[in-house]
């Protein structure tokens, strides 16, 4: 089953189907699951994909055992549809099953994913997410808080009028009650739903805080409400600014480098938060004014500190020019930190109507230097006549991360009428011509996926591959006929050996049943692409015993990555070959996202480079704990040589991208890496 799963092929989905008629296990089950990366459709499951849910849930109704029960609301999470979030919310809802087995929390957390995939809450699962909130158990009300934290987006108006004061109140008596994690998921959850209890404990950004992941969410739910930024601009002032850096300190920077960049939009608000805030940037800065090299935990983080209010700093003055008058940049700092800080900044004061700030931002994207891929992907939002004019430029250069980044805004835009250019169509089929999946996979993926947009009816959307990916869209009536791009360049792709691409098809053909029928029928005469490794298996050959983990060196101290049960012997020879090949020895890690990831191990620095090669997927039933460490992906089978590790528990990456190992040693070095940290060093280790 997991063979057939890992392959991928839609065609063994029947075979699979028979196999739940027998004494099937647990395992077996959670083999499923590894289908989720191709997604069934929105709405009701049709064909195969109905059998499949239609047959995990009679198998559930009757099941005794409790692992068996886990397995199939893993599945049922990947594979289901608005069905699957119906009945769980009546058997979650049950008061005779409530808890029963400890499967409550498993229910919630298939919940999370369902809505994490884009599906909405129904009235009863709605109602059992608020009867969760109120459970005897700090297991039950974190995963009902987190379920709901996920499920407001696709929910919203099931989630206005009294029913949300009801959640609001039982948020309210969990954000300072019950475990730290039900504390951490009723702050992400009151940001959703862009709520604040009446009072905010003084502990929030006080001289006694919480353990830093619940501070960090709960200044993340003030920044995004008005009264809240009010309260972040408040408590900041009241530190002495003398005494921030130490304040501040060891990983709890992340919660002060939050609560800067919610004062951005208050400084668009209120321009006297410069003369209120303007005395810390000193006390901040003054370190990196003598930092040539790295000093230490926290002289960097003061520096990344300074950095951010400085930008709150130029928005509340209405002058951008006064970021790079006052940056005070260590060599040791990500260039494209300070790239990315002007792009904010001159986003926030487009949207405050100054007039010179939207010509700015367009220079810097016409620039097409390194930096430039951030003011690229910046024109998502930005209205003016020159975006698409800068976009076709981005897209005639033959750099991977300035094309990505082009066509993932021209995906973006596309998802706005207002904003669909249907003449950069032919450059974005110049670019499916010119570049092959070997040279940049995610380059291509990006231009289907805008193409696919820009022939969107009037009034019809589409979801993020990041967030859902649509295998088969139901068609709408009185849709009308296909944009021409579709049938000369998108659909002949689906003879692409590799499945990502095919994916990436189906999706653009959305809502075009005939098209989709044509698909089918070429997608049928694709050969399965089998993705050589040369480099690991060569490493593989050469060892007599697979590699047992990764030790990297960082400035902050040692990360040990094992492998152990974790069953990706190729990716993990992958990791491994390029580490002894020195590959990732001064590499950075160039995302960081507090509280959910740190990423790194990509040559560029910005998310688009790789090895020159990519890897299989080899999905487990492994969960995303705390310190889980996986391979980054732009779909199926494009792995390389970028890996994340979990800051904490991730539900809604379970079953989508391939575990390697766990962080054995070093969880405190995670907890306080910053944007542009490097791998000085990284060892294979042995345990032989």
């Amino acid at each position: 089953m997991w063979g057939l799963a890992r392959l991928g092929r839609l065609e063994t989905l029947s075979t699979m189907r028979g196999e739940l008629d027998g004494d099937v296990s647990s395992y077996a089950i959670e083999a499923l699951a590894a289908f989720g990366l191709l997604d069934p459709p929105p709405g009701e499951p049709q064909g195969i994909w109905r059998a499949l849910e239609d047959a995990l849930w009679e198998i559930y109704a009757v099941t005794q055992r409790s692992d068996v029960a886990r397995s199939l609301l893993f599945s049922l999470a990947r594979i289901g549809g608005a069905r699957s979030v119906e009945r769980l919310g009546l058997d979650l809802a049950d008061a005779h099953g409530f808890d029963r087995d400890g499967r409550s929390h498993v229910g919630f957390a298939a919940l999370t994913i369902l809505c994490s995939r884009g599906y909405g809450l129904e009235q009863v699962s709605r109602d059992a997410i608020a009867l969760g909130l109120t459970s005897s158990s700090t297991v039950v009300q974190g995963e009902a808080a987190r379920a709901l934290a996920r499920c407001v987006a696709p929910s919203a108006e099931l989630l206005a009028g009294p029913e949300r004061t009801v959640l609001v109140e039982r948020l309210t008596s969990l954000v300072s009650g019950g475990s730290e994690d039900t504390n951490k998921h009723a702050w992400r959850a009151l940001a959703s739903l862009g709520e604040l209890p009446s009072e905010v404990a003084p502990e929030i950004l006080g001289e006694s805080p919480p353990m830093w992941e619940v501070e960090l969410e709960a200044v993340r739910a003030l920044s995004g409400h008005p009264r809240g930024r009010v309260l972040l601009a408040e408590r900041l002032t009241a530190f002495d600014s003398a005494a921030l850096g130490h304040a501040f300190g060891g990983p709890r920077i992340h919660v002060l480098l939050e609560a800067y960049r919610g004062g951005r939009k208050l400084a668009v608000e209120r321009p006297s938060l410069a003369s209120e805030l303007g005395s810390a940037f000193d006390h901040l800065v003054g370190p990196c004014r003598a930092a040539e090299h790295e000093l230490g935990d926290d002289v960097s983080g003061r520096c990344f500190a300074a950095h951010e209010l400085l930008a709150v700093l130029a928005i509340a003055k209405r002058d951008a020019a006064a970021l790079d008058r006052n940056a005070v940049v260590p060599r040791w700092m990500p260039a494209h930190y300070l790239e990315s800080l002007r792009v904010d900044v001159l986003l926030a004061l487009s949207n405050a109507r100054e007039p010179l700030a939207k010509k700015r931002l367009l220079q810097r994207a016409r620039a097409l230097d390194v930096d430039s891929a951030v003011a690229l992907s910046a024109l998502t939002e930005l209205d003016d006549v020159e975006v698409g004019q800068t976009l076709r430029a981005a897209l005639s250069t033959r750099d991977v991360g300035l094309v990505a980044a082009a066509a993932g805004a021209i995906a973006a835009r596309a998802m706005d009428v207002k904003k669909r250019d249907v003449e950069l169509v032919e450059e974005l089929e110049r670019v499916l011509s010119e570049w092959s999946n070997d040279d940049a996979i995610e380059v291509r993926l990006l231009a289907i996926e805008a193409l696919g947009n820009l022939a969107r009816t009037v009034g019809e959307s589409t979801h993020s591959p990041t967030e859902t990916q649509v295998l088969r869209p139901v068609s709408r009536p009185g849709a009308v006929a296909p944009a021409p791009w579709l049938e000369r360049t998108i659909l002949p792709l689906a003879r692409d050996p590799h499945v990502a691409i095919r994916r990436a098809v189906e999706r653009a053909l959305a809502g075009h049943g005939d098209l989709l029928a044509r698909y089918d029928a070429l997608a049928s005469e694709a050969h399965l692409a089998v993705v050589p490794e040369p480099l690991a298996h060569a490493w593989v050959r050469a060892r007599e015993h697979p590699p047992d983990g990764l030790r990297i060196h960082t400035r902050l101290g040692v990360l040990e990555i094992a492998f152990e049960h974790a069953p990706a012997p190729i990716n993990q020879a992958n990791l491994a070959a390029l580490a002894d090949a020195g590959f990732f020895d001064g590499l950075t890690f160039h995302r960081v996202v507090p509280g959910f990831v740190v990423q790194g191990g990509d040559p560029r620095g910005d998310g688009y480079g790789g090895p020159g090669h990519v890897v299989p997927c080899e999905w487990s039933n492994l969960h995303y704990d705390r310190g889980t460490v996986g391979v980054a992906l732009a779909g199926k089978d494009t792995g390389g040589s970028q890996i994340f590790v979990t800051q904490s528990d991730q539900v809604h990456l379970d079953g989508r991208y391939t575990v390697v190992g766990n962080v054995r040693t070093g969880m405190d070095v995670v907890d306080r890496l910053l944007p542009g940290d490097r791998m000085t060093r990284v060892e294979v280790i042995h345990d032989e």
